[in-house]
């Protein structure tokens, strides 16, 4: 059975519109030369430059419209088809707009300041069927973990956001319930051992 289109509302919208739009374009391109054969006069004049406005400014936003995109009637126009052209340009453009004005260092902080992250974790350890794969799942991990310590990077990153996932009033009993669960379960005390000499260094 094919998957039905999750676009197809939208498809049907879209060519809802450019019909209509299009029709709009015709019928002032219409008035604008029927009102040749009337009669001069100020209504006549008035008719006339509506529809001439209405018709440019249709061409005009056409044009405008489909140069983003491609070029149009499929003339190789400069300056058309911009996006698929500066794809890679507006996205970096994009993506400095993003990290300079929209996720800044400052607004990070205050998220993360707001963030009860000891309170979430020991929620979450306080369920013996959470704690469980958890602690399991960090005894897989943890040896990777130790490891890409000597990497310079990731001891940087864990130097600043380690603090502040463990600063809060209850961060003594996530640790000691997750550090209990680890030795009651698949980690040895001679790993830990290990691990916490790793640590130190």
């Amino acid at each position: 059975m094919t998957e039905s289109d999750p676009d197809a509302t939208a498809r049907r919208d879209l060519r809802r519109h450019r019909g209509f739009a299009t029709f709009l374009l015709i019928l002032m391109g219409g008035l604008m030369l029927g009102c040749y054969a009337l009669p001069p006069g100020w209504p006549t004049d008035l008719l006339q430059s509506a529809s001439k406005a209405g018709f440019v400014g249709g061409l005009a936003d056409w044009f405008a419209v489909t140069a983003l995109f491609r070029h149009p009637l499929g003339i190789p126009i400069p300056h058309t088809a911009i996006i698929p052209n500066q794809k890679e340009r507006l996205g970096l453009a994009l993506g400095r707009f993003v990290a300079n004005h929209v996720i800044t260092a400052d607004e990070v902080s205050v998220l993360l300041g707001r963030l009860d992250v000891p309170g979430i974790l020991a929620r979450y350890l306080s369920d013996p069927e959470s704690a469980k794969p958890a602690a399991v799942m960090l005894a897989g991990l943890l040896p990777r973990i130790l490891a890409t310590i000597e990497d310079g990077r990731a001891r940087r990153v864990a130097s600043r956001i380690i603090p502040r996932m463990l600063g809060g009033a209850g961060a003594g009993v996530v640790v000691a319930r997750a550090l209990r669960t680890l030795v009651e379960g698949t980690l040895s005390s001679r790993f830990l051992q290990r691990a916490s000499l790793r640590l130190r260094r």
